[in-house]
């Protein structure tokens, strides 16, 4: 009896196995033992592990029984993480992280940098990248994986507006000898203001 299958396969995949006789007679039994399953003439790798394949021939008149075994190693499928979030944000700003896996299988999601993330959003907290990872720790048939996404947050840009009238007027010009007293304060400050206006002498505002 001959067994032609593949040596190596992934869990999950599904390879045709062709089985002969030398005598050309029927094989009476197809099957498989270990890390995979038989679906028809087919085999299917479940999880990773050795698969032994056993046919069988029962004879006949001219021919006696016979056995034969071929075996095949299921390796670990590779699988795909997938992470959707913006490539850039502004600091302050929050964002839904999504990650999955072609597995099926749960994704756990972790961030690093200026960022964090609370319930599955990212906020960020500061300036710089912020590194969105996330991982997958594989199962019996699946292998682990991990994926990264970095997202670049920056400052907001400040406007500054000022507020002026549009037009102005001037006080007149001022007559030599003027003098300019500001405030009630000014006027009322114990202090001796002296200055000569059109020839008088004026002390605490007095002329």
């Amino acid at each position: 009896i001959t067994i032609a299958a593949p040596a190596t396969m992934d869990a999950g995949d599904v390879a045709a196995v062709t089985v002969t006789t030398a005598s050309g007679l029927p094989v009476s039994s197809l099957a498989a033992s270990g890390a995979c399953d038989i679906a028809g003439s087919d085999v299917v790798g479940v999880v990773a592990g050795t698969c032994t394949l056993t046919a069988t021939q029962d004879g006949d008149a001219h021919w006696d029984a016979a056995i034969a075994t071929f075996e095949i190693e299921v390796l670990h499928a590779a699988q795909t993480l997938t992470v959707a979030v913006p490539s850039s944000l502004y600091v302050t700003d929050s964002a839904v992280v999504t990650a999955t896996s072609d597995s099926g299988l749960p994704v756990t999601v972790t961030v690093s940098g200026p960022c964090s993330l609370s319930g599955g959003t990212v906020t960020a907290t500061g300036a710089g990248s912020c590194t969105v990872t996330a991982t997958q720790g594989g199962d019996a048939a699946w292998s682990s994986a991990t994926a990264t996404h970095v997202i670049a947050v920056s400052k907001r840009a400040q406007t500054i507006t000022l507020a002026v009238p549009p037009t102005m007027t001037t006080a007149g010009p001022r007559l030599p000898g003027d003098i300019a007293i500001g405030s009630a304060t000014d006027r009322t400050r114990d202090a001796r203001l002296a200055a000569v206006t059109n020839g008088a002498t004026c002390r605490r505002n007095r002329c």
